[in-house]
């Protein structure tokens, strides 16, 4: 008798799992490329504002002591020089 219960069980959550699994492919195939962005944006934008700042850091301390060898850097040389 409990065995029955079991299977009878496992039928019916079968088609919920598989009616999830519809939902999920549902939102992927609506949502598109956006899902990249919603994933990794944060990360992203945070990467870019840490090495920002890294490089403000940089750019700060190689004008304050005069360290031509970074003042140099294509990054930090002014346009047209």
């Amino acid at each position: 008798m409990a065995e029955e219960t079991k299977e009878v069980a496992s039928e019916e959550q079968e088609p919920e799992q598989a009616q999830e699994g519809d939902k999920v492919q549902e939102n992927m195939d609506n949502e598109g490329q956006d899902t990249f962005w919603k994933r990794h944006g944060a990360n992203i934008g945070l990467a870019v504002l840490i090495i920002y700042v890294i490089l403000l850091g940089i750019g700060t301390a190689a004008e304050i002591f005069e360290i031509d060898s970074i003042l140099n850097w294509w990054i930090f040389r002014p346009p047209g020089r």
